[in-house]
């Protein structure tokens, strides 16, 4: 018998948003905008949208946030990334009592790998829902 046990924090992160809104645009699996802001996820990499899985990255990117308000936390140590882009761990509201984690769901769907970059994460102690 497979049992599944989903840890779940305790730890709010509700003071750690630095911007909350909708995505204007979803440029690729690990990339989308919101209003003037170019948003990347932090720790995660995705396949170009041109190379073998890129679709369906950005596919299950467009699925976990579109038409949805993004909760955006912002890496304290550098914001943004050699592009100009803001390095980020991303939320949705998943239930009246928690937030999903986008980087870490890309990676537990497929669509993603982690790659620790320098900044003020650690992709290793990610819980997939964390508390409101």
């Amino acid at each position: 018998m497979l049992i599944v046990v989903l840890f779940i924090t305790s730890v709010s992160v509700k003071d750690e948003f630095d911007i909350t809104a909708k995505p204007t645009y979803i440029r690729d699996g690990d990339t989308f905008e919101v209003s003037d802001n170019v948003i990347r996820l932090a720790d995660v990499s995705c396949p170009e949208t041109y190379e073998v899985g890129g679709y369906d990255s950005t596919q299950a990117l467009r699925y976990l946030i579109w038409d949805r308000t993004v909760y955006i936390n912002i890496d304290d140590v550098y914001q943004t990334g050699p592009y100009g882009r803001l390095i980020c761990l991303v939320y949705v509201s998943w239930n009246s009592t928690h937030y999903l984690n986008v980087n870490l769901a890309l990676v537990l769907m497929g669509r993603a790998t982690i790659t620790n970059y320098d900044n003020e994460w650690n992709p290793r102690t990610w819980t997939l829902y964390v508390s409101k």
